[in-house]
């Protein structure tokens, strides 16, 4: 056993020095894919033959157009080379940028219909919103903030930006809004929804001083007292102002003589340096009446209004709308009136 194990191992070694004399060492230069392979394979032992790298296949290369005798390129060949470069741009869908004007102050839009305007590119645009707590989606890269019902929009890119608006809870009642930016100035718009009442959850509402006051600043005073009635008409309390249902008589409610009318107050709705007392009024009489504000008086009286109607029938109300001023505290370096308080009698 030892013996046979002796010649074994005395073969192997006798092949593999035979194997090593004639194996041919290739230089650097004559390397090339498969060419190790192939010379090392006709020295290994055995008939087993051993697969091989192909050489590597090269592609035919279109021919460049060539250029005529002397120089000259033939024009034929560059039409044809200019004609399918044309019908590739061609195939290129370019989508008109569109230039919209600014909108007005105040649109009113409707639930599910888009509203397309234009607003300022490289500068903050304000849109103001009917919702205390709006949720907004989008897709558009553009800079976008909400606060307390008020959206701002700032953009450096020329892309549409289309936004929808919802309360947060009612995505059934939203505003769908497609801005398109352009060099015009900021733009600063209110966007009503059309048949849209606030949900009345809650009886209380907190203001914010510094929201109402820019409510109060952004138009003429008088302007400002009709644009309150009319938001508090359509069911909605104006930006910023705050909301309470109340169950007495306010201090703030002036004295209003109006014979077989019967006032009870029931909304108390404050903002920076106005209040709005909401009564609803009853004609309690047997004849109708035409119910006559200047009747309210006080000396924070700023203004009063009825809607829908002031022509009440019997039993018939409506609502009444007196706005007054803020108490404002008195300094105490102030100098009192000599009139008012009889001082020096």
């Amino acid at each position: 056993m030892k013996n046979r194990i002796h010649h074994i191992v005395l073969g192997v070694a006798a092949v593999m020095s035979t194997g090593s004399a004639a194996a041919q060492v290739l230089a650097p230069q004559d390397m090339k894919p498969g060419a190790a392979a192939v010379a090392t394979a006709s020295t290994l032992p055995g008939e087993r033959p051993l697969g091989t790298t192909p050489e590597p296949r090269v592609l035919p290369t279109p021919a460049a157009p060539q250029a005529a005798p002397g120089g000259a390129v033939n024009a034929g060949v560059l039409q044809q080379v200019e004609m399918q470069a044309q019908a590739a741009a061609n195939q290129i869908p370019m989508r008109p940028r569109k230039i919209l004007p600014a909108p007005p102050p105040e649109i009113e839009v409707v639930s599910g219909q888009n509203k397309a305007f234009g607003i300022a590119l490289s500068h903050v645009n304000r849109i103001i919103t009917p919702f205390r707590d709006p949720e907004i989606k989008t897709t558009s890269v553009a800079t976008i903030s909400a606060e307390r019902g008020v959206i701002y929009v700032s953009t450096l890119l020329q892309d549409e930006i289309a936004l929808m608006v919802y309360e947060k809870g009612d995505p059934f009642n939203a505003i769908s809004i497609t801005m398109v930016p352009d060099a015009i100035s900021p733009v600063s718009v209110k966007v009503n929804v059309a048949g849209y009442v606030p949900s009345a959850e809650t009886g209380f509402s907190v203001a914010n001083t510094e929201m109402a006051k820019g409510w109060e600043s952004d138009q003429p005073f008088v302007e400002v007292v009709k644009s309150t009635f009319r938001e508090i008409a359509l069911g909605r309390v104006p930006e910023g102002y705050g909301f309470q249902a109340i169950r007495r008589v306010p201090a703030q409610m002036p004295d209003c003589n109006m014979p077989g009318v019967e006032i009870a107050p029931q909304q108390l709705i404050t903002g920076n340096s106005m209040v709005v007392i909401v009564s609803r009024i009853t004609n309690r009489s047997y004849q109708p009446i035409t119910v006559d504000e200047s009747k309210c008086d006080s000396p924070a009286l700023i203004g009063a209004a009825t809607w829908p109607s002031q022509k009440l029938a019997p039993g018939q109300s409506a609502e009444l709308y007196v706005a007054v001023r803020q108490h404002v505290e008195v300094e105490t370096n102030q100098r009192p009136s000599l009139l008012s308080t009889g001082f020096g009698r």
